[in-house]
């Protein structure tokens, strides 16, 4: 019975979960961490870092906005179900909807391109649940974290013949909440006592991107995410609860608050360093193969996260490139593989940390808006996080990603002659 305490009994919250992941949570953590990028980028496993552009579009290289010509504007939106089961069986099936990022690409000049946009750092949201008796007192012991952070960035990016340089500056912005909640139930007196957390994170982010042409077929890039502390000032309240009534079930309760005790501390969150590098092939107009691989020092962050790799390769093709031939040949077709762990621990059958891991495959395809002036992406991944034999508890997702990217010849100076 020592697992009881540890697993979260699926059927307590699976019709009020909506969450990114059910390992998204941890005291120190800033969420799960998810994987930037537009459909274009996620039908491709999520490679980008290598695939500087004209498009505007990709968000991991600070540099591979450099080949930008045309004001771009784009914004990405992501719906996902998850399926979640451990090892007792209980199951939840859960639905989340939400925008990916909104981003705004500008050529200024003498081979300047600058940029901004909004997108997520990390997302909190989960609900546990569990009923248990003791010295034969039965209660009911309840957490629920929501939450998440978000962050407004500015870049710019400018190229010198085949090498790219670019520096993206983020201001940092997040609210997380706690709530932990026993419920003691007694047929003269149900009690419940709860501790409720707020988090409050703002700061500064900075990364350093570059991309250098090889050739005509070959292209490398990569980033620097340097460390990054956070102000945070975290608000916890404490009180004993009293039901103005006795309980019909656990489930329906109508509290009163009797008391309660508010402590306020400040401390740091912090942004760990991490780095990544690509390379992308391109033999001809038709073909695109891309390999990503990044790192991230979680531990500098909590002894407890651990240090996490990711890896993605994928390519996009298209059939024909001759504007005679049909249209579905024309369009552009991707698919991908992606593999990435997870820095906040997860729990085992052996009562230890574990740490779970995310495997996904990808596929995804582009339709081009006008006349050449915008493109509207789509991307499907399938994917799992976690095992039942080692984290007690698998998570499966299918995941639908919608971008719309819009160009335009804005801020261009028309020459006479």
């Amino acid at each position: 019975m020592r697992y009881r305490l540890l697993v979260p009994h699926l059927l307590v919250f699976a019709a009020a979960c909506h969450a990114s992941s059910i390992f998204s949570y941890h005291p120190r953590g800033l969420g799960y961490a998810e994987w930037k990028g537009d459909a274009r980028t996620m039908g491709m496993g999520g490679v980008s870092l290598a695939n500087s552009g004209e498009d505007g579009a990709t968000s991991a290289n600070p540099a591979g906005i450099a080949g930008c010509e045309r004001t771009a504007l784009s914004a990405s939106f992501l719906s996902q179900k998850r399926s979640v089961k451990d090892y007792l069986g209980y199951a939840g099936t859960f639905y989340d909807q939400y925008p990916r990022f909104f981003r705004a690409v500008v050529p200024i000049g003498r081979g300047i391109v600058s940029s901004f946009g909004l997108e997520p750092v990390g997302d909190v949201r989960m609900i546990w649940a569990n009923r248990n008796t003791e010295n034969g007192v039965s209660y009911l012991d309840s957490l629920e974290a929501s939450g998440g952070a978000w962050s407004f960035g500015a870049q710019v990016a400018r190229s010198f013949g085949p090498i790219s340089l670019g520096l993206k500056a983020q201001v940092v912005r997040g609210n997380m909440t706690t709530e932990w909640r026993r419920t003691v139930v007694d047929s003269a007196a149900p009690l419940a006592t709860s501790a409720l957390a707020m988090r409050r994170i703002s700061g500064a982010a900075f990364s350093l991107g570059s991309a250098y042409r090889v050739s005509e077929e070959w292209a490398i890039g990569g980033r620097l995410d340097f460390p990054s502390n956070l102000s945070e000032t975290d608000i916890t309240s404490y009180g004993t609860r009293i039901p103005n009534q006795y309980y019909k079930s656990h489930t329906d309760v109508v509290m009163a608050v009797a008391s309660d005790l508010d402590d306020t501390t400040s401390s740091t969150a912090k942004l760990p360093v991490g780095f990544g590098a690509g390379v992308a092939w391109r033999p001809g107009e038709r073909l695109l193969v891309s390999l990503d691989g990044e790192f991230r020092r979680w531990s500098d962050v909590d002894p407890a996260f651990r240090n996490t790799w990711c890896v993605a390769g994928g390519v996009e093709f298209r059939v024909s490139d001759d504007y005679r031939s049909f249209l579905l040949w024309q369009l552009p077709y991707r698919a991908g593989v992606r593999w990435e762990q997870h820095y906040v621990p997860a729990l085992s059958s052996h009562g230890g940390a574990t740490y779970p891991d995310g495997k996904y495959l990808t596929l995804g395809a582009g339709i081009p808006l006008g006349r050449n002036r915008g493109r509207l992406d789509y991307s499907v991944e399938y994917g799992t996080r976690g095992t039942i034999s080692t984290n007690l508890v698998r998570e499966k997702l299918w995941r639908h990603t919608i971008s719309v990217v819009g160009w335009e010849r804005w801020f261009e100076r028309s020459t006479r002659r």
